[in-house]
């Protein structure tokens, strides 16, 4: 059941609560999706909605709706952040099941996040600490520790992939 932004105390128009709205529920196809909550909040051109979708995520009073909404449902900021450095860190495993025709469990085979993942959590954990837009609200310690962290993630990466890399020369000349 999507949340409903505290409209009825006078603090959004109709179309900005449709948006909070539509980029709050998890049902909608435009879930976390600025642009396309914009699209089929207020029922404009892909322009316009580009352009009211940055209007209204630049207002604190629209981002600190949508961080209570996402609160209320334990997804708020802290979660999310919590989440993506388990990810870059490689406590998260991803568990996947394979079976015979006759529906037989065969392997259970346990893979950290890819590469790729790995990227993309560090650059969803930049965006969401404001590294790559106005960094004033983001401290320099914060600022710091993403930093470090990042740097040894990759440091981490690349010896990996090192490893492999030796790993099947080795191999090739046996």
């Amino acid at each position: 059941m999507p949340a409903t932004p505290e409209a009825s105390k006078g603090n959004f128009d109709e179309r900005a609560a449709r948006f909070v709205v539509e980029i709050t529920d998890p049902d909608s196809p435009n879930y976390g999706n600025a642009l396309g909550s914009a699209v089929s909040a207020m029922d404009v051109t892909y322009e316009t909605a580009h352009k009211q979708s940055y209007k209204l995520m630049r207002q604190d009073r629209i981002r600190n709706e949508i961080e209570r909404i996402l609160e209320e449902r334990g997804m708020g900021k802290e979660h999310r952040s919590s989440v993506l450095i388990e990810l870059i860190t490689q406590k998260m495993t991803r568990k996947t099941e394979r079976y015979n025709a006759e529906g037989e469990l065969v392997e259970v085979v346990k893979s950290g996040p890819t590469f790729s993942d790995i990227i993309k959590a560090v650059d969803t954990l930049n965006r969401m600490d404001g590294t790559y837009t106005d960094q004033k609200k983001v401290s320099d310690q914060e600022r710091d520790v993403h930093r470090a962290l990042i740097k040894e993630v990759m440091k981490e990466a690349r010896d990996r992939a090192r490893g492999r890399m030796v790993n099947n020369i080795d191999s090739t000349n046996i």
